[in-house]
């Protein structure tokens, strides 16, 4: 149980730094719109989109989706 509940929390760190990332990377796209800058940060906003679409679906098709009934987690 221990093993299950480092996974998600690694998994929910990971969700809010991608978040965060992004969030930085649109901001400052928008910020520099109308200069050369602009298409530095979209690109490299897209190219992060890309790697992480890309590592979901290694995931999905390495390790599998996840199937089986919905447990609760209080017993």
């Amino acid at each position: 149980m221990k093993d299950r509940f480092s996974v998600v929390f690694n998994t929910a760190i990971e969700c809010i730094h991608f978040t965060l990332i992004a969030f930085t990377l649109s901001a400052m796209a928008f910020v520099f719109k109308g200069r050369p800058l602009f298409i530095l940060f979209f690109a490299s906003e897209i190219a992060l989109l890309v790697v992480c679409f890309g590592l979901h679906l290694l995931m999905a098709y390495f390790i599998g989706l996840p199937t089986g009934p919905i447990v609760p987690f209080s017993n």
